[in-house]
């Protein structure tokens, strides 16, 4: 077994420089639903071995940095350009969770933990290599070390000057110092766990340094990370402790004068380290070894980074902030169950922040009582200024000879709107601060419930029982809302990853703890029983999942998708302007990350391999037990049957897919999710980020054509956006977002079958004039089977293109066009006969296209002889449902998921085995399999 796991982990493993990072091959892609279900623990598998062991340098500097700077506390330094980054220094909490992964993972290595032995491996560099690279992480090193762009040896005197490493150590001594300078805990514990994992290459010939990794090994670098005194709620920018606390960044608020210093977004976090926690849970180890250092990070997770929970008065995350009474976000809770119950709770972080985060945080009597005073002012002010713009519009009215009691019932009127306007204001929230704020109260609370019961304190364990039930009744309510009408932050960039983190976390580890309190204490990890009240969560939060996935699928075309999306609109301009679309970093699209888990297609992703900086997207899916039905995964892989599906939700989304082929709908711009609430209901967005509008994106036709040549003769993979024929709409430029321009490309909704059109026809980027063939003045037929910019590389879905371009195919400026995709087989693969058939279902019409704008009516006959009416310019064919063909709305929050063919999809039924989903009694979410379709047990 272990012969076996020693290849598998190598084979893992690509060997790079000391300082770079090693990627993750996830293995052959699925072909089919069932192989890509059946697959997924061998995918995670390969994952988290190179997350737990492939990439220790980057591990252990990102530790060191953090534990000697503080997040983002590494300075500026000219004379290390690839390390002059102001947030370099980061808790390397994703491969925390990696290893977290492999402990809980008993099918790895199982004979390892009684005998010691290596779980996984890395392979670092050259011996030189090493040790330039690795020497400066050293506690102590000697005094005729070079500076190091760590500075000085660690200042707070842990490691003895008799200690320091030797000028000649070899390459596997320094990693072996290294390792027990920061995972040993003591400089004595010279057979700590961590003490000798390095040691030159196996292989004859390889002189290359490896790093071997025990479990315990995993582990003690678990809870040097999670203990480190520097790790906490904060920042430390420029020698500057600042607080970091749950919620959108920099809310405002009229009544802050005092120039607080406290940075939201933690929120991000807790929902990573609540994850990290309960994978812990689940490792089996305990006692000593293992289980010791397990159970000291738990709690320090428990006390520290779960800060999210409901306290007295203080159920669920809130949902506005008052501009006058409810300034900034709320505080985080600290310490133990009882100390949250009795606000006893002491902040890590106090004695060590800002003067202006401190008094933001615990703000003195004088504070609150100048506060009270600034907020007293604001509502004198605020009066006098609507009290007498109200009396001059009553004065106004007198003079134009309006009785005079009517005239001071409009200044009334006047002064109550303006001033309860002031008074009243409110931002909302955003979808994703909910989510995650929310869900972790949730699981925290549940966790908090178990440390109650087992002290037996019945009286605080009712107190947050009580509590959680307002947090769930919420959750439902909102998961209710969201299959209903689609995130708010639909598709958005980024936050879509952290709404969709928010219920995994719930799909995987609400049922965890019971809400019985007799049983509460006994049960911890996977094996606890579900009780109904957490089945609704699980089940409700899954459908929801359901319907993100099956929309990826249906919308997909290899792993590659592109999609309307609500907030961060100033990536749009960066996906046009060559970001390939599988690119899973900021701003990316999270259930590009998601299929590549759930299927193992990585084929267009940069380097064909799941790089380190998408491991953070990917680990959610992979630590989860989500998986969705085969029947859905099969829509995804295969997509020899056509298929199509449309949305209207806060925008239009709509996909239509044939053998090899994927045509999708763009979308149009719309408003601002998050508002500003004034009296009386009045609703004004205003106030809201430009750049959290919804945008549209180009109408696209994809195909399994897989690379572009360069000019200069290379290759790339074929994912970007301009290497596809598209539609750009109306391509607007609407604002600025930090010297970022804000586009969206709108007008885009018209697709209908295999027919699209819109405005700006625009060609790929390779596209060759060997392509086309004239049919008729500005149209076209193109052969696929010829063209690099559309050829299916294994001949089996290889299309013909009829396509009319108003101002000529080779002109850059065109106006408006259409298309018809058809698949060459119904035509014998002939070219000629497809003319023949487009020509003779248009004959004499191409003179009216000739004349006609994009605004007037255009009629053109497919060649599956349906005749269509448009206006290129804003044409959606009359869609007016929720979602109809492979996701099929059926009223308010309920739905049907099937496999139905492109043939059947225009009566919105669902057809043979499907997933039903009932979210209508949110009380009681249904979420069955039906005629056939297999749903794993999430219970």
């Amino acid at each position: 077994m272990m012969r076996r796991l020693a290849a598998f982990c190598l084979f893992l493993v690509l060997a790079l420089p000391a300082a770079a990072q090693t990627a993750a091959d996830l293995g052959p892609a699925a072909t089919t639903g069932q192989a890509a279900h059946d697959g997924f623990a061998e995918r995670t598998q390969r994952l988290h071995l190179v997350m737990a062991c492939g990439n220790e340098y980057e591990f252990v500097q990102g530790f060191v940095l953090a534990s000697r700077f503080g997040k983002k506390g590494f300075p500026d330094d000219p004379n290390t350009p690839n390390l002059n980054e102001s947030d370099l220094a980061a808790w390397p909490l994703t491969l925390v969770l990696g290893k977290a992964a492999v402990l809980a993972d008993a099918s790895i290595a199982p004979n390892s933990t009684a005998a010691g032995r290596p779980v996984c491996y890395g392979v670092l560099a050259e011996p030189t290599a090493v040790i330039a690279a690795w020497r400066p992480l050293a506690r102590c090193r000697s005094p005729d070390d070079p500076p190091s762009y760590l500075g000085q040896p660690d200042s707070r005197g842990r490691c003895p000057e008799a200690r320091a490493l030797p000028r000649n150590a070899s390459a596997q001594d320094v990693v072996n110092r290294v390792y027990n300078d920061w995972f040993g805990f003591r400089f004595e514990d010279d057979q700590g766990p961590c003490s000798s994992v390095a040691y030159v290459f196996v292989p004859p010939g390889d002189s290359r340094v490896q790093v071997d990794m025990t479990r315990a090994c995993l582990a003690r670098q678990i809870r040097a990370v999670l203990l480190d005194d520097r790790h906490g709620p904060w920042t430390e920018e420029g020698g500057i402790v600042k607080p970091e606390v749950p919620g959108t960044d920099g809310v405002p608020c009229l009544s802050e004068f005092s120039g607080a210093d406290v940075k939201g977004d933690w929120d991000m976090g807790v929902l990573e380290y609540t994850r990290i926690a309960h994978v812990l849970y689940r490792v089996g180890e305990r006692g000593h070894g293992v289980g010791f250092d397990v159970d000291a990070a738990l709690g320090r997770l428990n006390t520290r980074f779960l800060s999210l929970r409901s306290a007295p008065g203080n159920a669920t995350a809130r949902e506005q902030f008052n501009l006058v009474f409810s300034c900034g976000n709320q505080n985080n809770q600290y310490g133990s169950a009882i100390d949250t119950v009795e606000g006893t709770g002491s902040d890590p972080g106090v004695g060590r922040y800002n003067n202006d985060g401190a008094e933001e945080l615990h703000p003195s009597g004088w504070d609150s009582f100048w506060r009270f005073l600034a907020v007293l002012l604001i509502l004198i002010a605020a009066a006098a200024v609507s009290f007498g713009i109200g009396a001059a519009i009553a004065a106004g009215a007198m003079a134009a000879g309006a009785a005079a009691a009517a005239a001071a019932v409009v200044a009334a009127v006047v002064t109550i709107i303006i001033f309860g306007s002031v008074l009243w204001a409110s931002i909302d929230e955003t979808e994703n601060h909910l989510l995650m704020q929310n869900t972790s109260r949730y699981l925290k609370n549940k966790l908090m419930m178990a440390e109650l019961a087992r002290a037996g304190n019945r009286e605080a364990f009712d107190k947050i029982s009580d509590l959680n039930d307002d947090v769930r009744e919420w959750l439902l309510k909102r998961m209710q809302r969201i299959a209903k009408e689609d995130f708010l932050e639909y598709n958005a960039k980024p936050y879509a990853r952290l709404s969709h983190f928010a219920l995994l976390n719930l799909i995987d580890y609400a049922c965890d703890v019971r809400w019985n309190y007799d049983l509460a204490g006994l049960q911890r990890g996977a094996d606890a029983p579900c009780d109904d009240k957490d089945k609704a969560i699980v089940t409700a939060a899954a459908a929801v999942f359901d319907l993100s996935a099956a929309k990826a699928a249906v919308g997909s075309l290899e792993g590659r998708r592109l999609i309307p999306f609500r907030r961060r609109a100033e990536v749009n301009k960066q996906f046009y302007d060559g970001r390939p679309l599988t690119e899973l970093v900021q701003g990316a699209d999270t259930m590009i990350g998601a299929l590549q888990v759930w299927t193992g297609n990585n084929r267009f992703a940069p380097t064909g391999i799941a790089k380190p900086e998408t491991f953070g997207q990917l680990s959610f899916y992979s630590t989860s037990r989500y998986r969705p039905d085969p029947m859905i995964l099969d829509i995804a892989v295969d997509k020899t049957t056509p298929r199509v599906q449309q949305y209207r939700h806060f925008g239009r989304e709509a996909y239509v897919s044939g053998n090899g082929w994927l045509l999708t709908a763009g979308g149009n711009d719309e408003g601002q999710p998050a508002g500003t609430s004034l009296i009386f209901g009045i609703k004004t967005y205003l106030l809201s980020p430009a750049n959290d509008r919804g945008v549209g994106v180009p109408t696209t036709l994809m195909t399994r054509a897989r690379t572009v040549t360069n000019s200069d003769g290379t290759t790339r993979e074929r994912n970007r956006v301009t290497d596809f024929l598209r539609f750009d709409g109306t391509a607007e430029q609407y604002g600025m977002e930090e010297d970022k321009p804000l586009v969206t490309y709108s007008h885009n909704n018209c697709i209908a079958g295999a027919f699209g059109c819109g405005l700006r026809p625009r060609l790929p980027a390779d596209f060759s004039p060997s392509c086309w063939t004239t049919i008729d003045q500005h149209f076209y037929a193109i052969d696929g089977h010829v063209c690099p910019a559309l050829k299916d590389p294994d001949d089996r879905g290889d299309v013909f293109i009829a396509l009319y371009d108003h101002d000529g195919i080779d002109v850059d400026g065109s106006s408006w066009g259409f298309f018809e995709v058809a698949e060459q087989d119904r035509f014998g693969r002939s070219l000629a006969a497809f003319i023949a058939a487009v020509k003779a279902r248009n004959s004499g019409r191409v003179a009216d296209w000739e004349k006609a704008s994009a605004s007037d009516k255009v009629t053109y006959t497919t060649t599956d002889d349906r005749t269509l009416e448009f206006e290129a310019e804003d044409e959606d064919f009359g869609a007016d449902r929720r979602a109809c063909g492979i996701v099929n709305h059926e009223s308010d929050a309920r739905f049907t998921i099937s496999a139905v063919p492109a043939a059947q999809a225009a009566n919105c039924r669902s057809v043979g085995r499907r997933i039903f989903i009932n979210l209508d009694d949110e009380e009681n979410p249904v979420r069955k399999a039906e005629d056939g379709a297999q749903l794993d047990d999430l219970f």
